[in-house]
């Protein structure tokens, strides 16, 4: 007898006249009911998503019920007078998680838990049977267009989890989630084998047994790529044996897992999201364990209808060993068949209950063909938000439950146009900004940013179209200010430009050479101050004029000798003008030379030299002044004005190498070897002795003695006169141990310069009364202060 009950919601009574009921582990099961009413004008819409129980009590198995939700009603037939026939379907309450689908995100989950909380959403309850420890976190995974049903299936197979519905426990639906059905539970009573079961009666039997093997794939191999270490074979393999039939497959993300709390700070990475070679070798072993579910199976027909997907069950006495001794089987589908007057009989399908089972992978993965755009996210007080591996954060447009901030995605990593080790061209997109995004494989769990899009907010960095020419590089400064830095391009025809802008600091670093081509102007406008530092050699070269202006002091330092060439010159300095040169100066000037002083206010000229001080002109050298020319050497000076020379000094030597002429008016006084005087008037005195010559000369003194000429020269072979020494000692000057060099002035006005040793004397030669003068004493090109002491 099988009897439905629905609660609170329809007052018609149905009887239930025949039903198929399929089950199978890992999907809702379904209930076809063949009903009859007196009610001709049942509420057919009103039976829609009401609760319902079925209630089963088979003739030779143990009463059992499932609870459910009606999701269809149809009218087979109506009788006015009699009983009207209706199909119902009836299905667990998971079956709505089928009618709703969403796209959001999942973080920091593991499977089962991802599972209960859609469960929960739906108030279904869930008793988890699972080995601890066996499912990782996950870090991120994505429903995407999918329903309840279908994502949390597609979870639950890639965990190689299965879920069967438990009839409803305190008027809440239920549901058991179980990684190893079976496992540790022991059969049931074995049910009798039957070749005829139509000689059973009322006994348990089983019939039309089946066994069927199959050839499947003995090894799966998956692989996966680990950013973080590119080079490492990230790679997970689980065979049966050494055989060609294996499965390989690539799957990208698989391997990522989060390792609980967060790892020791590495260099390239310092979250605790890590791909684990452990987890992608679990999930080879549940791959592997998925595909053997079709290689060995059991079916079979019983009237013990009470098993569901999970139970373990056993024959006995079937002919063949592996079917009759009672191994246990695991019953993973069923489909059970009830018609009046109490008839019952399910047909099994079975796995070995000694192997893992693990539901076959059957729901599909959704796939993104295309390009999707999101908005980058991140904690409202950072306007970038990134990682040390330059990933982002984004929330897609799709996603309703996301909060806007940095938990709203996984790390997502950005697309460059150029990334090398260390170099390439990098652009992290901020906080806000819309982001292109495409999906590696079509896999909705890994994203990766191919590009950035300007919307209605965040408009170009040029205002269009009016500058629709323009294009270029427009950088942001942040936190929250509204500098920039800019490479601009502007190719509208005629005024093409190129602008470069920073908005502060502006570095320029040229490992070897540079050069620089300007093909017509070149301006630079400097606020500041502007230091050039040039550790080699700086050659300019200006075909035209040059002009530098210097508001202020100018200091030139040139640590090398200095070479100049160029045209006319003209040098105005407003203030004082001063040149120290600490070693020799040399001026050599083509044309004329002039110095002029005090132009707009009567001044000095000064020249000075330390040593010897030389003025020579080729043709001649002109001093003019117009009140006086003053020369002094020591107590000497030969002084010139207007009117007047004055030569002043202790002795006065002129000296003509041809002739000496003197005048005054009409007298003229002639040294040519001989002296020549010649004047209206000629006078010669002394004290007591006169010699007048005029028209008449006259000779005045108290003696006067004539003198032959024979006698007036000197004669060294007749002259009674005889030479004699005269004797120098130098002593030794203070720090002066070398020789020293004596300059001497002889009685003919010759200059002797005589090497000597300190503290020698010197000897020279003369008559009596000729006059030697020491003028000098050098020690190499050094003067000596002296005093001169005669023997």
């Amino acid at each position: 007898m099988l009897e439905v009950v629905f609660e609170g919601a329809s007052d018609t009574l149905f009887s239930v006249r025949r039903a198929r009921l399929e089950f199978a582990l890992g999907r809702p099961f379904t209930a076809s009911l063949l009903v009859r009413s007196s009610d001709d004008n049942a509420d057919l819409r009103g039976l829609l998503g009401t609760r319902a129980r079925l209630v089963a009590t088979p003739p030779v198995a143990d009463a059992f019920e499932w609870s459910g939700v009606c999701v269809g009603a149809r009218l087979e037939e109506a009788e006015a007078t009699g009983l009207s026939t209706y199909e119902l379907t009836i299905v667990p309450s998971v079956w709505l998680l089928s009618q709703r689908s969403s796209c959001r995100v999942f973080q920091r989950l593991t499977a089962p838990a991802i599972a209960q909380r859609i469960l929960a959403e739906w108030g279904i309850a869930s008793i988890a049977d699972l080995a601890p420890g066996d499912h990782a976190m996950l870090d991120y995974r994505v429903q995407y267009n999918e329903t309840d049903l279908a994502f949390m299936s597609r979870i639950l197979e890639e965990a190689g989890i299965t879920y069967t519905a438990l009839p409803a426990s305190a008027g809440r639906s239920l549901v058991r989630l179980e990684d190893n059905p079976g496992h540790g539970v022991p059969a049931g009573p074995p049910i009798p084998f039957y070749a005829d079961s139509t000689t059973t009666g009322d006994l348990p039997f089983a019939t039309s047994v089946h066994r069927s093997e199959r050839l499947g794939s003995d090894a799966v191999t998956l692989r996966d790529y680990d950013f973080r270490n590119p080079r490492f074979d990230l790679s997970g393999r689980a065979e049966l044996s050494k055989s060609r039939l294996e499965r390989y497959e690539h799957v990208p993300g698989a391997a990522v897992i989060v390792k609980g709390p967060p790892l020791p700070a590495m260099q390239h990475d310092r979250g605790e999201v890590r791909a684990d070679v452990a987890a992608l070798q679990r999930l080879a072993e549940r791959s592997l364990d998925s595909l053997r579910v079709d290689r060995t199976k059991v079916s079979f027909v019983t009237n013990q209808v009470q098993y569901a997907p999970g139970d373990v069950v056993a024959l006995s006495g079937h002919p063949r060993r592996d079917i009759g001794d009672g191994s246990p089987l695991l019953v993973v589908g069923s489909v059970l068949e009830f018609s009046t007057p109490g008839d019952w009989r399910g047909t099994y399908t079975a796995f070995p209950a000694t192997e893992r089972f693990r539901p076959r992978r059957d729901t599909p993965k959704p796939r993104i063909h295309g390009v999707q755009t999101a908005m980058v996210v991140g904690p409202g007080t950072e306007e970038i938000h990134t990682d040390e591996l330059g990933r982002i954060r984004v929330l897609f447009a799709w996603d309703r439950e996301g909060r806007r901030d940095d938990q709203s995605s996984c790390w997502v990593r950005v697309s460059q146009s150029w990334a090398g080790a260390g170099f390439g061209a990098f652009a992290l997109p901020r906080v806000g900004d819309e982001v292109l995004v495409s999906f590696l494989d079509g896999d909705p769990d890994d994203p990766v940013v191919v590009g950035m899009l300007h919307n209605g907010a965040r408009q170009p960095p040029f205002r269009l179209p009016e500058e629709k020419a323009l294009s270029g590089i427009c950088t942001r400064s942040t936190p929250g200010t509204e500098g920039y830095n800019e490479l601009r391009f502007d190719d509208r025809a005629g005024e093409e430009t190129l602008s470069l802008r920073a908005q502060r600091n502006l570095e320029s670093v040229v490992v070897q050479d540079r050069i620089d081509r300007t093909g017509r102007d070149l301006a630079t406008l400097v606020g500041g101050a502007s230091s050039t530092t040039i550790d080699g050699e700086e050659i300019q070269r200006i075909g035209g004029g040059r002009s530098l202006t210097v508001g202020g002091p100018v200091a030139e330092q040139i640590s090398g000798p200095t070479l100049r060439t160029q045209g006319p010159r003209s040098t105005t300095v407003t203030g004082s003008d001063h040149l120290a040169v600490t070693e020799s100066s040399a001026t050599k000037i083509g044309g004329s030379f002039r110095i002029i002083a005090g132009t707009a206010a009567p001044s000095d000229a000064v020249f000075q030299a330390s040593g010897a001080a030389r003025i020579a002109g080729a043709t001649r050298v002109v001093l003019v002044s117009g009140k006086a020319i003053e020369l002094a050497c020591g107590s000497s000076r030969l002084s010139l004005t207007p009117d007047k020379i004055v030569l002043k000094s202790k002795e006065v030597v002129i000296e003509g190498e041809d002739e000496v002429t003197l005048k005054k008016g009409d007298a003229t006084l002639v040294l040519d070897g001989k002296l020549a005087v010649g004047a209206s008037e000629i006078a010669l005195a002394t004290d007591s002795s006169l010699l007048s010559l005029a028209t008449a000369a006259e000779l005045k003194g108290s003696k006067i003695k004539l003198v032959s000429t024979s006698s007036a020269t000197r004669s060294s072979q007749t002259s009674d006169e005889q030479k004699g020494q005269a004797r120098f000692q130098i002593t030794r000057p203070d720090g002066h141990d070398g020789p020293l060099t004596l300059v001497i002035a002889a009685p003919d006005g010759s200059i002797l310069e005589k090497p000597v040793q300190p503290g020698e004397d010197v000897s020279l030669e003369g008559y009596d009364g000729e006059h030697f003068e020491l003028i000098e004493i050098r020690a190499g090109d050094m003067r000596l202060a002296h005093d001169l002491e005669e023997d």
